[in-house]
């Protein structure tokens, strides 16, 4: 799986993009690309931009497919920044992104899976499914396929009431249950 990352500045802010040569079962490569975006400023007085998550798939010519918006897929506008936009094939043509959130300005982990048409699948609500319920700052999420259209999320949590850090691992459903 190669992974190439660019940034890039249109009209929309757009940089830190990451994307992903996805292989899947179908033995056939997909490219995804997710992108932490400007579109949403902060207001004054905030510490940090009020990025959004877009992200598209690329074909091997270079061009968008029939069905994907041409300035990006909305992955997450949720309040506030989300960003650290990860990706892994769901071995049925599309992927499962998870990211950092902070809709509620305490660090979340979030994911949503978006078939190769360009749409959210079925089960996974609008703006990514909150991967844990844990007390806690949940960053750095990394991503596995679970073999069945699903993920293995795992994060690194801060346990409020000891400070302790801890290491957590979550499965995602490819219907986008915990």
């Amino acid at each position: 799986m190669a992974l190439f990352v660019g940034f890039e500045l249109n009209q929309n802010l757009a940089e830190l993009i990451v994307g992903k040569r996805l292989h899947d079962a179908d033995d056939v490569f997909h490219d995804f690309v997710a992108w932490r975006d400007l579109r949403t400023y902060a207001p004054p007085g905030f510490w940090f931009p009020f990025y959004d998550l877009y992200g598209t798939h690329v074909t091997a010519s270079g061009t968008i497919p029939q069905g994907w918006p041409s300035d990006g897929l909305p992955l997450s506008t949720a309040a506030n920044a989300q960003y650290n936009a990860l990706l892994v094939p769901d071995g049925q043509g599309g992927a499962i992104v998870a990211w950092n959130d902070y809709r509620f300005l305490e660090g979340m982990i979030y994911a949503l899976r978006v078939d190769g048409a360009g749409t959210l699948e079925p089960g996974w609500p609008v703006n990514g499914q909150l991967v844990s319920t844990a007390p806690g700052v949940e960053f750095s999420p990394v991503l596995a396929s679970d073999g069945t259209g699903g993920a293995f999320v795992a994060f690194e949590e801060i346990d409020p009431a000891t400070s302790f850090e801890w290491v957590r691992v979550q499965q995602m459903t490819r219907a986008g249950r915990v």
